[in-house]
């Protein structure tokens, strides 16, 4: 099971660093750069990635978001936040919708005193106590008002508001074992935003879930001008398919179309096929996670039969290499353990962390986070 974790923990490191795939269409592809080549298109496609993002988290809607979650003490830079967040992407190779519904409550608790989203209540923030008070419990919705930014918080200006309405939970109850508990999962919320009284962002989301809270169908949109995420999930028996589109206006920023498979236990991913983007680079291909669990420890001969990905520049439609896996050995203490690598077309190839830009303990510490 620790392989299979590192593996998964790697796609997400693709996602939070630089890239993703797409469903195997080699139709139209322009070759291969050369080594050289490769290189100085990966180092631009990074700095072109964090552009985009850097400019998505100027957007006003975002920044007052972000505002607003100092204002509730959720430290992002927190181990304890970075650790609750990662486990709402990553849970075993599963979404933990679970754990997403379960940081919410406790992180909007540490201001909002014996707080439950299904009672509802408008909380307002307190200049005075840095709190947020109740200020109308006779609702039926969610809502926070709030100072947008720092300009608004020192004016001592609430000119922000964020709305959460239609909230729907369904409880599962869980066998680990050891234990028999419920947890509350998340069926419906619609979110809006506003400041100074307009609108700056919408969002709606649906799911459904089987007898033991694995998904079987999810929708979410949310409209954040000139952004737009659409993502929905759905399936049945082991196949499931999951699908995302976030643009910036009509330039796609980043977009999936993941095929996967469940084993018969349905607690472990055991295949997937399919895309993932982050413009201007995307990987795409397949990998045979089960296959790859049966491997030695070692056997990276193994490991390679049964992944099937490229890296692609999408703007040139070129190849800039293949992912496969080598045994790394750690200078400082001999031990040797599995890495990614990037497989130039001349047969040349570096470790996964260098193309990044990272060294091996910024690697290591990213996917422990």
């Amino acid at each position: 099971m620790k392989r299979q974790i590192s593996i998964l923990a790697m796609m997400a490191i693709f996602v939070t660093s630089l890239l993703f795939s797409c469903k195997k269409d080699d139709d139209g592809l322009k070759g291969k750069f050369t080594a050289d080549e490769a290189k100085v298109e990966i180092a631009s496609a990074s700095q072109d990635v964090q552009e985009s993002m850097g400019a998505m988290m100027t957007n006003p809607s975002m920044e007052s978001l972000m505002f607003l979650m100092q204002l509730l003490d959720m430290d992002f830079d927190d181990d304890e936040w970075k650790t609750s967040f990662k486990s709402t992407i990553v849970n075993d190779g599963q979404l933990s919708l679970m754990a997403t519904n379960r940081l919410i409550r406790e992180s909007l608790d540490l201001k909002l005193d014996d707080f439950d989203p299904e009672d509802g209540g408008v909380y307002t923030f307190n200049f005075s106590t840095d709190e947020f008070d109740l200020t109308n419990p006779n609702v039926t919705y969610l809502m926070l008002i709030y100072p947008a930014n720092d300009a608004a918080y020192y004016s001592q200006t609430n000119n922000a508001e964020l709305k959460v309405e239609d909230i729907e939970f369904v409880e599962i109850e869980y066998d680990d074992g050891w234990d028999v508990y419920t947890e509350e999962l998340l069926t419906k919320i619609k979110v809006g935003q506003k400041i100074d009284n307009q609108t700056v962002m919408t969002c709606n989301y649906n799911a459904t879930f089987n007898d033991d809270g694995l998904p079987l169908s999810m929708s979410f949109n949310m409209s954040m001008a000139p952004y737009s995420i659409v993502m929905s999930q759905s399936g049945s028996g082991v196949n499931y398919n999951s699908k995302l589109s976030f643009k910036e206006g009509n330039n796609v920023l980043v977009a999936y179309d993941l095929d996967f498979k469940y084993n018969s236990q349905m607690d472990d991913i055991v295949y997937f096929d399919g895309y993932f983007q982050l413009t201007p680079v995307k990987f795409q291909g397949d990998m045979n996670i089960a296959a790859m669990e049966n491997c030695g420890d070692y056997d990276v001969n193994c490991m390679n039969n049964n992944i099937d990905i490229q890296l692609i520049q999408t703007d040139k439609n070129k190849i800039i290499g293949d992912i496969e896996f080598r045994l790394y050995t750690d200078p400082t203490y001999g031990d040797q353990w599995v890495e990614p690598v990037i497989v130039y077309a001349d047969g040349t190839w570096e470790w996964l962390f260098v193309a990044l830009g990272m060294d091996i303990d910024d690697w290591k510490s990213t996917l422990m986070r």
